[in-house]
């Protein structure tokens, strides 16, 4: 299975997991090498940080994540 697949709004299941905070499935995800820079309108950064979870914001920073990625929505 693909790591990085998406949705048909073209979410990861690592922008999901950010979004509601299962800091073990984000690092589990980062682990098999999850490409948290993917363009989709919920960036795994922007989730985590909009939310407050500083634990998964930290994981996404050590694995890559674009700090002025924005969300294709232009967020």
């Amino acid at each position: 299975a693909d790591i990085d697949a998406t949705n048909e709004d073209g979410t990861t299941i690592l922008s999901v997991a950010s979004l509601i905070g299962f800091s073990d499935t984000v690092k589990y995800l980062l682990s098999k090498n999850a490409n948290p820079n993917i363009p989709s309108h919920l960036p795994p950064l922007l989730n985590a940080v909009q939310w407050g979870y500083e634990d998964i914001v930290q994981l996404l920073l050590d694995a890559g994540a674009e700090v002025n990625k924005q969300a294709d929505d232009g967020r």
